[in-house]
């Protein structure tokens, strides 16, 4: 089964900050959102990805 994946953020548009420091400042809001979206990424890649089998062990 197939799990989309979910789109990129979008960087924030030129001159959409206000530079007064905001807590929520729009590139803070990005930096979040594009963690969360890398984060996404690894889990759809490790579980796309099969375990390698456990090798034979050595005959001896």
């Amino acid at each position: 089964m197939n799990t989309p994946l979910p789109p990129k953020p979008e960087p924030p548009y030129p001159g959409e900050c206000c530079e007064s420091g905001c807590t929520q400042c729009v590139y803070t809001v990005y930096d979040e959102a594009l963690e969360r979206w890398r984060e996404a990424l690894k889990q759809a890649s490790a579980a796309a990805t099969p375990e390698a089998p456990e090798p034979d062990p050595a005959p001896g």
